[in-house]
């Protein structure tokens, strides 16, 4: 690996992979990938940051903050409507807070948004957030989040406060100050205020020096969310083979993942997907009664498989009595009362009632890499089991409506068995040692449930699989617009306040009317 180390302070607060964290920090350091290189994505705040500069440059040479917002805002290019209405907000709430702190501190000094320090030989600590000096010594570094700001003290606040105090300035400093900005709503959150450098030093001792040493030094690969944007995906060991399981010929724009939820977010409404998984705008909260209903029949669900154990009526709760056994602690009594009736139609058939199945795994996204594509792929079963030499994706879904009529009546109804079905075929089966896949969808009513099953070795179900997921991957691998499909879901999208066509849809838009 190479000698050269630069730790961030956002790498030292991600707690996802160690493998990823420690190869970033590595400068210069190659994965060796046969024909493979990783592809960097759009950054979301990155309109945002080519605006923040363009409006610093232009106070600088006179112009003043009103015509400045909007000959940056004039200046973006070719961003997408949704992303240009969050920087137009979001501008406006920065500046509103700059101008509160200028009052405070007096005028400040930008002196730039990406900031290097040297540690020692061939290491370097860097932190990734606004940095202003004053006059009169103070230095702040400002860590935004597109949503609200966090009051949380973490290794961030340590290591962006050292890089700070040491930053090249024009002022020697005096008191070091580390805020948050929620960009959404303007609101900040002091994390570390007035800090003389004896005292950044100190706390960069006492909280900040392991968490750095933790970034270089971690081995464990752990698949999660950053999988689609780390330099080990082709040859990662805990990613699995699944070539072509996305039934494309090519790579697309930029190295990535999906998971079925957001293939089928993209299918109702390109521009909600680019916003939400690209961009990731901050949203509203539109949880319906539904999505908490499944949450919570998930969770106790989920409760009870640990145990490796059928279910059994007497592991219910009972909320009228506040006794929720194995909820208690973890379920409110109103939550148990809303999931008891589908709990109750579960029983019958838990798939942990049969003799010959084994738990493999609970609630554990499984995710494999498609080369082809170049897109890491997610499956979400609610369980992995194992039925003989079968390996089952076993997925439940709760609803009130009747239960499906048939198998392809299911199968059309939850696309996600599409998707497990061709992550089964393609490597995932063979990873975990079977012959062959199976799919179970467990639906569930209040009035009764029943279990359909799809097998791989189904050839007209992987005709049909293959011809579904080609459809839905098709499109999105390719696209460069993102366009909006206005409808009657526009009033469910929880990213509509961005949306550019949010008003023709007649979509109330929530937040700040910035």
């Amino acid at each position: 690996m190479s000698s050269q180390v630069r730790v961030t302070a956002s790498d030292a607060d991600d707690d996802g992979c160690d493998l990823r964290r420690a190869l970033k920090s590595r400068l210069g350091a190659r994965v060796e990938a046969r024909n493979w290189r990783l592809r960097k994505g759009p950054f979301g705040l990155d309109p945002f940051v080519r605006a923040l500069e363009f409006v610093h440059k232009e106070l600088r040479r006179g112009l003043q903050l009103e015509a400045a917002l909007a000959a940056a805002t004039g200046a973006l290019g070719d961003v997408h409507g949704g992303l240009r209405r969050f920087v137009e907000c979001a501008l406006a709430q920065y500046f509103d807070y700059h101008e509160s702190r200028e009052q405070e501190l007096g005028p400040l000094n930008f002196l730039g948004v990406w900031t290097v320090v040297p540690l020692k030989q061939n290491a370097r600590l860097g932190a990734w957030g606004p940095l202003y000096e004053s006059a009169a010594g103070d230095r702040e570094i400002r860590r935004l989040r597109m949503g609200k700001a966090r009051d949380e003290l973490t290794p961030w606040a340590s290591i962006a406060a050292k890089v700070a105090g040491q930053a090249v300035g024009a002022v020697e400093p005096r008191r070091i100050h580390v805020v948050e900005l929620g960009l959404a709503d303007g609101i900040e959150e002091p994390l570390l205020t007035g800090l003389t450098p004896e005292q950044v030093e100190t706390r960069y001792d006492d909280t900040g020096r392991d968490a750095a040493n933790d970034v270089v030094l971690g081995s464990q690969a752990t698949p999660g969310v950053g999988c689609g944007d780390c330099q080990a995906a082709a040859v990662c060991p805990e990613l699995v083979p699944v070539p072509e399981v996305l039934q494309q010929d090519h790579a697309g724009r930029w190295t990535r993942s999906i998971a079925m939820h957001e293939l089928l977010s993209y299918e109702q409404c390109p521009a909600q997907w680019y916003l939400r998984s690209v961009a990731k705008l901050p949203g509203v909260d539109d949880g319906t009664p539904a999505i908490h209903r499944g949450n919570v029949v998930h969770e106790w669900l989920k409760l009870a498989h640990q145990r490796e154990t059928p279910c059994t009526a007497a592991d219910l709760p009972e909320p009228d009595t506040g006794h929720l056994g194995l909820a208690e602690g973890v379920l409110s009594q109103d939550d148990c009362a809303i999931a008891l009736p589908f709990l109750k139609a579960h029983i019958p058939v838990c798939p942990l009632a049969d003799a010959g199945t084994t738990v493999v795994e609970i609630e554990r996204n499984v995710h494999g890499f498609d080369a082809i594509s170049d897109v890491v792929a997610v499956a979400k079963p609610d369980m992995v089991l194992r039925r003989g030499d079968a390996l089952v994706f076993h997925e439940v879904k709760t609803t009130e409506a009747r239960l499906p009529e048939s198998d392809d009546d299911a199968r059309e109804k939850y696309p996600v068995v599409a998707m497990n079905l061709l992550m089964l075929e393609h490597g995932v089966t063979q990873w975990f040692g079977a012959a062959h896949g199976e799919v179970q969808l467990e639906v569930v009513t209040p009035r009764g449930a029943r279990v359909f099953r799809y097998g791989t070795d189904d050839e007209l179900v992987m005709t049909l699989s293959r011809s579904r997921i080609r459809n839905l991957t098709g499109e999105w691998l390719d696209d460069r617009e993102w366009e909006t499909r206005p409808g009657a879901h526009c009033r469910r999208c929880s990213v509509r306040r961005w949306c550019p066509d949010s008003v023709a849809a007649d979509a109330p838009v929530d937040g700040d009317s910035c």
